[in-house]
């Protein structure tokens, strides 16, 4: 991206903002006439740029024209050789005292001419969206609450207006497909550009082209809203454990799954941190269009903590219609964790109980739902019913893993068995192999017969829309005619499995499905739920499922919820 700033610059350069350029408010530029208009001020820029001092701005300073522009010192030097100069200086902060990057703060006009900030020629003669003609921003200042305005003028004849930004980033553009339709879309960022700063923020937007329409519309991206209007929309909320005596910090990034440790040190936790655990919302501060898996995306830093300089890094990819969050990392020795590949240590779980059960404590029964073969015989849908259902089918199967729900199910099954075992749990499971004859009224008797605290049934979805994604859970409906008493538990632990599930895993959260027409749940004498851990017919929520990592995230969100429910 940009160049990094000094931190030092941030309020001693605050007061050149007055400075911009040749449009300060309250001041009129006369435009060069139509045709001549891009030649005109772009040459001007230049030849201002190059002199050896910065044109004085000053109210007895005369507006320039074409005729004073000629004046003997701008003529000793080659326009080209000095333009080239002066880009060179404008990367360098120490090469110009008198320029700066806050100059832009309180600027109003074209940023192209705001002559005292430093990367004014990154935005002189630009063509952002590539069709050969040259596009502008201008900007506008509203000192009463501190924000700003962008107007992006393509050469065209489109216009994108960007209203109420926060006023102290700097601007970037960038332009290319984002969403693969072969239209170019615009992200727009606003930063500090530096990690190790302690106001390390920024902004970020994405605008899509609507070719018919000729117009750009914002997307929705996947962050979480921050409470402080001031630090903009692109932020994800962190859960932090209380520091070790070492100064480790466990954390959990949200909507990720994502969870590790960072190494701060004692001497930042006894500087800086001041709570046993927290909550924080983090933002993005600096971002690029990249490519990833053969199709551009957004790749996005984040700082993890205040004054400490630990970055993750991640991608915003376009998939199904939305925008996601991919391939979470950092290459920060700070940080511990592998969050590539979601493979990370246990995630910190928002309510998770302050003690695990104990050995030979609560009695979980786990059910992988299917077999390898269905049973197409019939059995009552409840005790007592007339209605008559299948006993078990094979499942659905995944549209890009292949794998079957059968497979899938059990494998899943297996490891939250173990990851049970390990928290103290007792579990007992309905099948640990594909070979069996089981109907679902015999996997709800064999949880009544252990009396099962909970019974977890794990299974996967299916729908003829390939886009329809999430995760949902089950359970009956409180008039159920055949176990309506333990509706109240059931419920708590099927919204206890989803908040943990969908917590550590990132997928969408759909919601808690009451019905009563589930053989399994109707049969059950015991606390119960269903979880549809994704749609197998989606290819993403497909491919996370088989991805062994996510597996064991996924194992994770459940044992959470579990916990979480035996805490209540």
């Amino acid at each position: 991206m940009k160049k990094k700033l000094l931190a030092g610059l941030l309020l001693s350069t605050a007061l050149v903002a007055c400075a911009c350029g040749s449009k300060v408010p309250g001041e009129t530029v006369t435009e060069p006439a139509a045709e001549e208009a891009d030649k005109d001020w772009t040459e001007e820029v230049k030849a201002d740029e190059s002199t050896e001092e910065i044109a004085d701005t000053s109210a007895e300073a005369e507006p320039e024209t074409e005729e004073n522009q000629d004046t003997e010192e701008t003529q000793e030097a080659e326009p080209e050789e000095t333009t080239e100069a002066e880009e060179n200086t404008a990367d360098d902060p120490a090469g110009d005292i008198e320029k700066s990057p806050m100059a832009l703060w309180a600027y109003e006009g074209y940023v192209d001419e705001c002559r005292e900030y430093y990367w004014v020629s990154d935005f002189v003669d630009q063509d952002y969206d590539g069709d050969g003609t040259t596009d502008r921003v201008n900007r506008t200042y509203h000192e009463e609450d501190q924000k700003a305005d962008y107007v992006i003028e393509f050469g065209n004849g489109n216009k994108l207006e960007i209203d109420g930004v926060w006023e102290t980033g700097f601007p970037h553009i960038q332009m290319d497909d984002l969403n693969g339709d072969g239209e170019k879309d615009l992200l727009f960022t606003l930063s500090y550009d530096t990690s190790t700063d302690p106001l390390a923020f920024g902004n970020m937007l994405i605008y899509e082209y609507d070719s018919a329409a000729k117009s750009y519309n914002q997307a929705q991206l996947p962050f979480d809203k921050s409470e402080d209007e001031e630090v903009g929309g692109c932020a994800l909320l962190v859960d932090f454990e209380a520091p070790t005596d070492n100064g480790d910090i466990a954390f959990q990034v949200k909507k990720t799954g994502y969870s590790g440790t960072v190494q701060a040190g004692s001497d930042y936790v006894s500087s800086f941190w001041t709570n046993d655990a927290a909550s924080e919302n983090r933002n993005v501060y600096e971002a690029s269009i990249e490519d990833h898996n053969g199709q551009k995306a957004v790749h996005c830093n984040m700082e993890l903590l205040h004054k400490l300089g630990a970055v993750i890094n991640f991608y915003l990819v376009y998939e199904n219609g939305e925008y996601v969050i991919k391939d979470m990392g950092s290459d920060d020795e700070l940080i511990q964790g592998e969050m590539k590949d979601m493979s990370a240590t246990d995630p910190v779980a928002p309510a998770a109980p302050s003690e695990t059960p104990k050995t030979g404590g609560h009695v979980v029964v786990i059910d992988p739902g299917h077999q390898a073969k269905g049973m197409s015989e019939k059995e009552p849908n409840g005790p007592g019913s007339s209605e008559m259902k299948a006993k078990v089918t094979s499942g659905t199967s995944g549209k890009t893993s292949g794998l079957a729900e059968y497979q899938l199910t059990l494998t899943i099954g297996l490891k939250l068995r173990d990851e049970l075992q390990n928290r103290g749990y007792t579990v007992i499971m309905t099948r640990e192999t594909h070979d069996v004859s089981l109907s679902n009224v015999d996997r709800a008797q064999i949880a009544n017969n252990a009396g099962a605290e909970a019974f977890i049934r794990i299974h996967a979805n299916g729908a003829d829309d390939t886009s329809v994604n999430g995760a949902m859970t089950l359970c009956q409906t409180p008039s159920n005619p055949y176990n309506a008493a333990f509706y109240p538990q059931s419920r708590k632990l099927s919204d206890c499995v989803l908040d943990a599930y969908v917590a550590a895993t990132g997928f969408k959260k759909r919601s808690v499905w009451e019905t009563d027409t589930m053989t399994g749940i109707n049969w059950a004498n015991v606390p119960s739920t269903i979880i549809e851990m994704g749609y197998m017919s989606n290819p993403t929520d497909d491919a996370n499922m088989a991805n062994e990592a996510m597996q064991q995230q996924m194992v994770i969100g459940i044992a959470n919820g579990i916990d979480n429910y035996f805490a209540q």
